[in-house]
């Protein structure tokens, strides 16, 4: 019997702690999946450095070797100071503005925005004392007009979600850094690969990485690229508090599908454009679109969310690489959240729909079985 309790004793102990010696070290091509929660430490001393906020691996909400090896691959797109991975969009932006706003403080921001964006700008940070002013998104005038001695932040999307209005970033990031005022802003609709608003001085760069980042409809994910040491560590010490960090699993999924980033955006790119040039009132309106020079001059391509085009199938979200539409009105910005009458303010119809194509050869639309067509 004592040496059957032995036995298990040490097969236990074997099952559990026993090391991997492998005859010499891997060299992966791929950063593999650490799915650790926590890591082994050579001292107290060490992790009271890390816990002081020395690089390394101390715990996976903290920082994980493959969320961090994603977060500088995208922070090498975009050319930030730092890029932090959060697990969804909406924690990226919660983040960001709750880790630079106190109360008594204001924020300007478009009227028409993602509604998850409108209704934390609208209802929760209302809540904290924050003050909020919405404004056209399109007109960086309306934000001069709109500042205050308590304004904090400046926020807009661009292209905005979902009525493509654009902003200039350039004369964005001039009216901050003239007032000394924090801009952020949403460049999901664009990907790092048509636009980089570090270059046009913006502070705080978000993406919904579940849309192009991502690319193939499998992870939600949401960043924040910052552009500068300051900003980087307020917006690093929240997320370890609220907790929203990316898992090791959608992180590996997400550095996989920025390594096609290039290739995908270029094809949607061109099928947006092909769509458009297709449908009878396009090129001319898809031209002569009210912000088509401010396209030009901060974006390399237009994306591939062309509006107002006719119905193919009702799906949702963009970002990936099936064919894909929405009713805006009804499925991301719906009466829960922005009543009818700010839609209309804002600009947003009920007619309004945004579609993508399938991510293949570039050519002119055909009808096709298995795909309906119709119109709102």
């Amino acid at each position: 019997m004592a040496d059957e309790k032995s036995f298990l004793s040490s097969f236990e102990s074997l099952a559990v702690a026993s090391e991997w010696n492998p005859a010499e070290p891997p060299h992966p091509i791929n950063v593999p999946i650490f799915s650790s929660s926590t890591f082994q430490l050579s001292s107290v001393a060490h992790a009271e450095e890390l816990a002081g906020g020395k690089g390394g691996w101390l715990y996976s909400r903290w920082i994980n070797p493959t969320t961090d090896a994603a977060a500088q691959a995208l922070n090498s797109l975009e050319g930030g100071h730092g890029t932090l991975l959060f697990s969804s969009g909406m924690a990226a932006i919660s983040t960001a503005l709750f880790a630079v706003l106190k109360s008594g403080d204001h924020v300007v921001a478009p009227k028409m925005v993602y509604s998850g964006t409108l209704s934390l700008l609208q209802n929760i940070l209302t809540r904290f004392g924050v003050e909020c002013t919405f404004v056209d998104g399109s007109d960086i005038s309306k934000y001069r007009e709109a500042v205050k001695p308590n304004t904090k932040v400046l926020y807009c999307e661009t292209p905005c979600n979902p009525t493509m209005t654009l902003t200039d970033l350039v004369e964005f990031g001039k009216l901050g850094k003239s007032l000394g005022i924090i801009t952020m802003v949403d460049s999901t609709f664009a990907s790092p690969f048509n636009q980089k608003p570090i270059k046009q001085g913006i502070d705080v760069i978000i993406h919904s990485c579940t849309k192009y980042l991502g690319g193939h409809s499998d992870i939600t994910a949401g960043s924040l690229t910052l552009s500068s040491q300051q900003l980087f560590y307020e917006c690093y010490e929240l997320q370890k508090f609220f907790g929203g960090c990316l898992s090791p699993f959608d992180a590996f999924l997400l550095h996989r599908g920025m390594k096609t980033l290039h290739v995908r955006m270029e094809r949607h790119n061109q099928n947006a454009l092909e769509i458009a040039k297709f449908l009878e009132v396009h090129p001319k309106d898809y031209l002569s679109h009210p912000h088509h020079d401010i396209a030009k001059k901060q974006m390399t391509g237009f994306s591939g969310m062309p509006v107002n085009l006719k119905l193919i199938s009702l799906q949702c979200p963009l970002g990936g690489v099936q064919s894909l539409i929405e009713v805006a009105s009804a499925m991301t910005h719906p009466d829960k959240y922005i009543s009818a009458a700010e839609k209309l303010e804002a600009g947003l119809k009920e007619s309004l729909i945004t579609i993508q194509r399938r991510f293949r050869e570039c050519g002119r639309p055909k009808k096709r079985s298995g795909t309906s067509v119709g119109k709102v």
